[in-house]
């Protein structure tokens, strides 16, 4: 974007002269730790100062990277102050003389490696691919130097700006605004939290954290789908297009004045790729065995709706942006069955699955005592007494929610039966005579009844005589409709001198689901 200004080393002599004579001792510089901090006896308008920066690059920590550091002249130049190298977990540190009250400081890191989050693969920083940050002046009296994909593209739009004629200063603030807008921070100068180094809050840092893993899972899944090797797809090798893309300002997937979409292996980018899709991506690191900050979808899930949501300057009029899950869970209620009839002991089963996870599934039951009133869990599964509500119509419903807020139900209808048949209209009725006449031969009883019930419907009957013997005797059943049947058995009784004799029966009537009543039935019989 910007010419680098020529000095001669006539030009440049005052300032090394000055820094050979801070390192022998000469003079003592202020020292920036990490954070930044700077010697209270040095003056923001006395021009420059010795100072000692400190910052760090990260995508994953960036090692060896070689940091180039400048400062914007008015005529927008960048006057070079030196380098410096990226440490063992991506920190660097530079003494130059930095003027507090000049234009703002620019540190350009390339080189290096880092560890990349989503695939553990270690991805060399691109040939042509740089990380930048920059900070205004005066910032360094109190600010840590970031570096990252997202401080590149905060440098880029500022960039971007001051190649159309606004002063350097004026397009740092501007780009500054857009992205504080856009992330709730500035990406410069908030140093990210290492996710899966320990815990961590869900406070700028953190959520700066959690939005560069989640850059690492979006690229990592693009690599993935295409099976190319671990790490081959990472944020450092998609950088570059989405700096094309802000190159007029608007994340719109379109490098300025090109019609043509980007893509990175084969993934189109559009006006959702830093918002629905990176957020989205965050989500699912929270749920993997990389995330180690105790950091949930619970209490990150607002803060990362709402980048997803932004509708800043960044991002084109249209479309409207999404939420990072779009989509509704999916919801399975197993058991009970729709149509069936329960009785006793019955199992809930329930399941309910998302892209990005579940957040809680409820079910709730109609006509139905379920304990503490409703089932939570995912599955859930669980014993119900079915004893313990009324017989009749009965649902359960499974509402699930994902962390995006989407819902969906799954409904079953079915009905609880705990009410046994009954048994009418036997014949002979019972406690009455059988005597058809004494002709001193065996004689057959025969006796008939009907089964009746109203839910489930009958079944079948069992007979079995207990006295003057205790024996199965069969029996036969026909239904009639949907809730009676008749049914009949019969008896051989020997002659007994025209005697009567008491015969016992215990008449058992089961239901389609095996509910039961039991009759004891008696008759005498003459023969």
């Amino acid at each position: 974007m910007f010419r680098h200004k020529r000095f001669s080393l006539r030009a440049l002599s005052p300032l090394f002269s000055i820094l050979l004579f801070a390192s022998s001792g000469g003079c003592k510089g202020g020292s920036l730790s990490f954070p930044g901090s700077v010697d209270p006896g040095l003056s923001a308008t006395s021009g420059p100062s010795l100072l000692t920066a400190s910052g760090v690059a990260v995508d994953g920590p960036i090692v060896g990277g070689t940091v180039t550091v400048g400062q914007y002249q008015a005529d927008g130049s960048l006057l070079p102050l030196g380098t410096t190298t990226t440490g063992r977990k991506g920190g660097f540190q530079i003494t130059s003389l930095f003027d507090l009250s000049g234009g703002p400081i620019s540190f350009t890191m390339t080189g290096g490696s880092n560890i990349d989050t989503a695939s553990g693969a270690t991805v060399s920083t691109p040939t042509g691919t740089s990380l930048v940050a920059l900070i205004p002046a005066g910032d360094l009296t109190h600010a840590t130097i970031v570096l990252t994909p997202f401080s590149s593209l905060e440098a880029t739009e500022a960039q971007s700006l001051a190649s159309q004629g606004e002063s350097m200063d004026s397009a740092l603030a501007k780009a500054r605004t857009d992205w504080n807008g856009f992330l709730g921070f500035d990406p410069a100068e908030v140093p990210p939290s290492d996710l899966t180094q320990g815990p961590a809050s869900a406070n700028a840092s953190g959520i700066y954290g959690l939005l560069l893993a989640g850059l690492s899972e979006f690229t990592n899944h693009i690599g993935q789908s295409l099976s190319l090797a671990p790490g081959t797809a990472n944020p450092l090798g998609l950088l570059p297009l989405l700096e094309q893309d802000l190159g007029d300002g608007v994340f719109n997937g379109l490098a300025p004045g090109n019609p043509t979409p980007l893509t990175y292996y084969g993934y189109t980018l559009s006006p959702e790729t830093l918002r629905q899709e990176v957020t989205a991506e965050a989500l699912i690191f929270l749920w993997g065995g990389q995330n180690q900050s105790g950091l949930t979808p619970t209490n990150t899930d607002g803060i990362l709706n709402g980048i997803a949501m932004n509708t800043g300057p960044l991002f084109p009029p249209s479309p409207s942006p999404s939420l990072p899950d779009p989509g509704t869970p999916q919801v399975t209620l197993s058991n009970p069955l729709p149509g069936i009839f329960v009785n006793k002991t019955i199992v809930v089963s329930a399941s309910a699955t998302d892209s990005l996870g579940i957040a809680t599934l409820v079910v709730d039951g109609q006509s139905i005592v379920l304990p503490g009133g409703s089932l939570v869990g995912n599955p859930v599964l669980a014993s119900i007494d079915t004893t313990l509500s009324p017989s009749g119509p009965a649902s359960l419903t499974a509402t699930a929610t994902d962390y995006a807020g989407n819902t969906r139900s799954a409904t079953t209808l079915f009905t609880i039966d705990n009410v046994p048949p009954t048994l009418t209209g036997l014949s002979p009725q019972n406690g009455g005579l059988y005597a058809p006449g004494c002709t001193g031969n065996p004689v057959t009883l025969t006796v008939t009844g009907t089964l009746s019930d109203s839910l489930s419907g009958p079944e079948g009957v069992k007979i079995q005589e207990t006295s003057p013997s205790n024996t199965g005797v069969g029996a036969t059943y026909t239904p009639v409709n949907a809730t009676s049947g008749s049914f009949s058995f019969s008896v051989l009784v020997p002659a007994n001198g025209c005697h009567t004799q008491t015969y016992t029966f215990s008449i058992t009537g089961y239901d389609t689901i095996y509910n039961q009543t039991v009759l004891n039935y008696t008759v005498g019989v003459t023969s």
